[in-house]
Order: structure tokens, then sequence, then C-alpha cells
């Protein structure tokens, strides 16, 4: 059985786990009461200060075995730009999904941002000029039902605005273009490199955008620094990381099918650490989106295992 079959999916699975960490995280933060610029800026800031650690590691072990770094053959300017669309869309996915919460419910927009799920789909077939495989349809089907049912909107009354609607769908379609990027943006740079720059950019845009004070106004002595750290690993450095490992090795779609990962995780982590209720119509969607996650995989792992 080839071992890569299973690995870079994993890790792609792994990078959806992280994010799913983050809901408990800040809900934590906001009880502090900490604002949604404070909590997003010190996420990423910690998470460029994660990796640029990484960086350092990783520049001191090439100087130890007198191993040059691999160096893009793009020019400077092409691949400046593209890592810093790659950052302004990975931090868009935060700016237009707490935008969405501050005007719908939280399991609406939820809903909307699982719509990357065929988004992503999409945006590989017409990349690749192809139609959607019939075992990708499914998948994204079977998963939305699921983010029906965790996402609880089911039998409750929803009041929707253009605001929340909108922003819910472009933070669905950056998380879409964020993966479709990741497998594709500098495929020769190292992902430690390329993961470092990316949220380099994303702070220069959040910083440009939300607060350019947020250094000097005693944001980062208050306290904020132990959530930040946390939505920092979690949030801005390891799935960056492991979307730069994994989403080059496998396709568009089953990277977004298994970033699908997210809900499940933000679920079971608020029953863990908010001690949340949660009906068992949301503990059956839960199981509906991971039999979405496996099912493209289950006739790869079975030819791996009968050569």
């Amino acid at each position: 059985m080839d071992i890569r079959v299973v690995v870079y999916p994993l890790l792609v699975l792994a990078g959806g786990c992280c994010y799913g960490i983050l809901s408990t995280i800040v809900k934590l933060a906001y009880a502090q009461g900490y604002t949604f610029a404070d909590v997003v800026i010190s996420q990423y800031f910690s998470g460029w200060m994660f990796l640029g650690v990484f960086l350092l590691i990783l520049t001191i072990l090439r100087r130890k075995k007198a191993v040059p770094p691999s160096q893009p053959r793009t020019p400077l300017l092409r691949r400046a730009a593209v890592l810093l669309i790659t950052g302004a869309v990975t931090c868009s996915v935060c700016l237009f999904y707490y935008l969405s919460l501050e005007t719908t419910l939280a399991s609406v927009a939820v809903v909307l941002l699982f719509q990357f799920t065929w988004i992503g789909i999409i945006l590989e077939s017409i990349a690749e000029r192809r139609l959607p495989s019939r075992t990708s349809v499914t998948a994204a089907v079977i998963l939305l039902a699921g983010t029906l049912l965790a996402g609880g909107v089911l039998g409750t009354e929803i009041t929707l605005t253009v605001i929340g609607v909108c922003a819910g769908l472009l933070c669905a379609f950056c998380y879409a273009v964020f993966i479709f990027l990741s497998g594709r943006i500098e495929p020769r740079m190292h992902p430690v490199h390329r993961s470092f720059w990316i949220v380099t950019c994303a702070l220069f845009v959040l910083l440009c955008v939300l607060s350019p004070e947020f250094f000097t106004n005693g944001t980062v002595i208050s306290g904020i620094w132990i959530y930040g750290a946390a939505l920092g690993l979690f949030g801005a450095c390891l799935p960056v990381l492991l979307y730069a490992v994994g989403t080059p090795k496998i396709s568009t779609g089953a990277a977004t099918i298994l970033s699908s990962s997210e809900l499940p995780v933000a679920i079971i982590t608020s029953v863990i650490v908010l001690h949340e209720a949660v009906s068992w119509v949301q503990w059956l969607g839960v199981l509906c989106i991971f039999a979405g996650i496996a099912y493209p995989h289950l006739p790869a792992l079975r030819s791996a295992d009968n050569p």
C-alpha cells in the first residue's frame, strides 16, 4: 500500500480539524471582552510568529546540512503578487465569516460557510475543464445534508439578512479559493516558506483594514496573547502549513471534502470545553459529514490494499 494515498489526505483532514477548534477559542476570547479585530489580528500575528520560528529552524538545519534552499523559478514580482492575493483570500475567510455571524444566527452562518464544498468542486471543474466526478457530487450532497442537520437549522425559525447571506457566501467562496490556491501556488517553494509569506501578507492586509494601531493601543499586553497563541497555532499556522503540504498532492474537490472535518470538530469541542447542548439530530449530522468525507476515499483505499 502506498502510504502517500493516506498521508496527504490526512494532512488536509487535520487542517480542517484545526479550523474546527477556533470557534470555541473565539467564544472564550469574546467572553473576556475582546473585540473581533483584536481576536483576528492576534490570531494571524501569533501564527506569523510560529511560522517564523519554523522558518528559522528550517534555515539553521539547511545550513548545517549544507543544502541550498529550493528557489522557485517564478519571477519575484509575480511570486509576491500571488502570495499577497492568497494571503488576502485567507484573511477574508475570517472577515466575512464574522460579519455573517454579526447579522445571522451562528447555525445559518455555518451552513452558508459550508457551501465551499460544492464551490471547490466547481472551481476544480473550471480549472481542469471537465465535469465533476459522480463521487465528488455524491459526497458534496451528503456533506450538505449533514451540515443542515449538524447546524441545527431544521425546525427553527430563521431570519435572514442580505448582508449576512452575502457575507456567508463570500466566506464560502474565499475558503474554496484558498484551498484551490493552496494546491497550486508556488509548488517549488518549501511549504514552510510558502506558509510564512502567505500569513505575512494576510497579517499586513488585516492591519491595514481593521486596526493599524493594534501594537500601540495596549491590546498585545492585555492578556489576549493567551487566546492569540492558541488561535495562531490552530488557525493561521498549522492549517496553512498542512494545506501547503497536502493539497498539491490531491485534487481540489478532495481537499474541500476533507476540509469539512471543521464542523464536526467544532461541535465536539464546544461540547467538551463549553458544555453546550447538542441534539441527537446534530449528532446525526456529524455522522453524515464523516460519511461524506470518507465516501470518496473508500475505492482508493480498497485498490491500495489490493494491488
